[in-house]
């Protein structure tokens, strides 16, 4: 080993057993869209049609996906929105085509299904993620945030008071994790800061 390396961030870790690790988020995603369809027995018009966009998003083809992220395919704000029958049961066979193993394999899918859920208010509270899960979607939702939300981030840290991660440098902001979620995903404001 270069001299150099022992000096790397990674390079002293302890050898453990990481046969377990895995970077496939369909089945979280799947158990996501399924307690949200259950939560959606009367959603209100503009949650309809927000899961509405979500079925549209997850139900689509890679190319299809790719295109609307480019802003090139389809608008699918009100596609489906009048009908929440169809929308619930087009997410029900997303839910179960990713606990089949079919679909994307990374995070995206569970942000997504995660920002629909802050954002639909009418379906309840929403289920807290497990601390590292809840880390993971933060970490991925900064790197993709709006300018806005990075630019109230800048040189803070976002420490949750609930979860053993933190995201950023800087004065630290202490805060709930749900919060920080919400204010990521950019479907609340910038946190609070909690005591511990």
């Amino acid at each position: 080993m270069a001299d150099f390396a022992r000096y790397l961030p990674l390079s002293q870790r302890p050898d453990v057993d990481e046969s377990a690790v895995s970077n496939d988020w369909r089945a979280l995603t799947a158990e996501r869209i399924e307690g949200l369809v259950a939560r959606a027995t009367s959603p209100s018009p503009a949650d309809r049609s927000l899961l509405a966009q979500l079925a549209v998003r997850l139900s689509g083809t890679r190319l299809g996906r790719l295109a609307r992220t480019v802003g090139i395919g389809d608008d699918p704000d009100q596609e489906g929105a009048d009908d929440a029958e169809a929308t619930l049961a087009t997410l029900r066979e997303v839910a179960a085509a990713r606990r089949r193993g079919s679909g994307p394999r990374g995070i995206a899918e569970l942000v997504d299904v995660v920002r629909t859920e802050a954002r639909c208010h009418s379906l309840g509270p929403v289920p807290a993620l497990e601390p590292m899960v809840a880390g993971s979607v933060a970490l991925f939702a900064l790197t993709r945030a709006p300018l806005s939300v990075r630019a109230a981030v800048a040189d803070r840290s976002l420490v949750p008071v609930d979860a053993p991660w933190r995201l950023g440098h800087g004065q630290e902001l202490r805060t709930r994790t749900a919060d920080i979620l919400d204010f990521l995903l950019d479907a609340g404001p910038v946190p609070p800061p909690v005591d511990d």
